[in-house]
């Protein structure tokens, strides 16, 4: 118990220097990830709450770690910040079915107007370049699938809201940051379409 309160303690100042700015040069960060992973490696099961808030706040650091492998191993490694990570995704696909089922019934401006602050949010999200090493596949994919809908929506003519959100600049710009985040793989370009056709013909 003794070895993971010290961890524990290490964690929270790794943290707060992180959270202050500091150790930010290409060395310390190296160092820094050498320190967190072989903290997290010492920590135990601990009170749900804390781990909870140290999830959190590991997660919001994780895009100062820019290699990608370096950000899987440290949410791989300790379960408290993949829980963090599935939280966050599943409230995101809520929020894009909600905005789904609701668009209809609101105003032209302030449909508009909802899905740019919805688009907004998602891409400023803390998880957003790590949801792919969340180990939920089936949580990913209803997060893809919620997000390539109202993608489709934005984007091709026809759709029942592409007239009242497609056409407005602030969405088409979001939607394309958002699709080229999520669909756009190097070696076959957009796959939005393909993978939903895929994902609907299981059903």
């Amino acid at each position: 118990m003794a070895l993971a309160d010290n961890a524990t303690k290490q964690l929270m100042s790794i943290l707060a220097q992180l959270e202050r700015g500091e150790r930010t040069g290409p060395e310390s960060k190296a160092a820094v990830f050498s320190e967190i992973r072989r903290i997290l490696a010492m920590l135990v099961p601990m009170q749900e709450e804390v781990a909870h808030d140290l999830g959190l706040r590991l997660l919001a650091q994780l895009s100062k770690f820019e290699g990608t492998a370096d950000q899987k191993e440290i949410v791989s490694t300790w379960e408290p910040l993949r829980n963090s990570v599935l939280e966050k995704l599943e409230e995101s696909t809520k929020a894009l079915n909600t905005w789904l089922l609701e668009a209809r019934r609101m105003e032209k401006n302030e449909c508009s107007e909802s899905l740019a602050e919805l688009l907004s949010g998602v891409l400023q999200m803390e998880w957003f370049d790590n949801f792919r090493f969340c180990s939920d596949t089936e949580a990913k994919a209803r997060f893809l699938m919620a997000a390539g809908s109202v993608l489709r929506t934005v984007q091709e003519h026809g759709r029942s809201l592409h007239d009242r959100v497609g056409k407005q600049p602030r969405v088409q710009t979001l939607s394309k940051q958002v699709a080229i985040h999520l669909f756009k793989l190097p070696k076959y370009g957009d796959v939005m379409q393909d993978w939903l056709s895929g994902r609907l013909r299981r059903y």
